[in-house]
């Protein structure tokens, strides 16, 4: 899994990876292709609990 705020460089970089795409929400789009879409970096240990089971 990989935590990112672009969506080219962090988000599409990491998916083409094999790796899960997590997009820090801001303002460089809405239409970001990620498997999550997280508002506060305090959201990503309930993805990793999702991920887990």
């Amino acid at each position: 899994m990989y935590v990112g705020d672009h969506p080219v460089n962090d988000v599409a970089a990491s998916k083409k990876a094999g790796m899960k795409g997590v997009w820090k929400r801001n303002s460089q789009g809405d239409n970001v292709k990620a498997d999550f879409i997280v508002e506060d970096l305090e959201e990503i240990p309930l993805i990793i609990d999702k991920l887990r089971n």
